[in-house]
């Protein structure tokens, strides 16, 4: 737990300890008492919940990064023509297309910002 999220887990993590110690100490009731069934199998599936959505959030922040990390290595066709169509050359289209990764909006006003 530590090792994820270092100054934010620090505080659950000395909790989680120190309330370990306070239910097994032998000197206060605690470790005879028993939540019913109903209420840790609620528990327990909460948690299995937030773990499921939390791993699938990781994985598409994972897929985004990989994404948005890799330039692109060809102009979109209609993106080229969009900007054909504006009035700009095949290869100011194509170079301002590659800089923004098809982004036509991008495009035209980099195109616009350099005229």
């Amino acid at each position: 737990l530590l090792t994820f999220d270092y100054p934010a887990s620090l505080l659950p993590c000395v909790i989680g300890v120190l309330s370990g110690f306070i239910v097994r100490s032998p000197l206060l009731p605690f470790h005879r008492f028993r939540l019913p069934l109903f209420i840790s199998n609620l528990f327990m599936k909460i948690h299995e919940s937030m773990q499921q959505n939390s791993a699938r959030v990781r994985v598409q922040q994972h897929a985004a990064n990989i994404n948005a990390n890799q330039p692109v290595q060809q102009a979109d066709p209609q993106a080229l023509e969009t900007l054909r169509a504006m009035g700009f050359s095949d290869f100011e289209a194509t170079q301002a297309l590659l800089q923004v990764n098809n982004d036509v909006d991008q495009a035209t006003n980099l195109l616009l910002a350099q005229s």
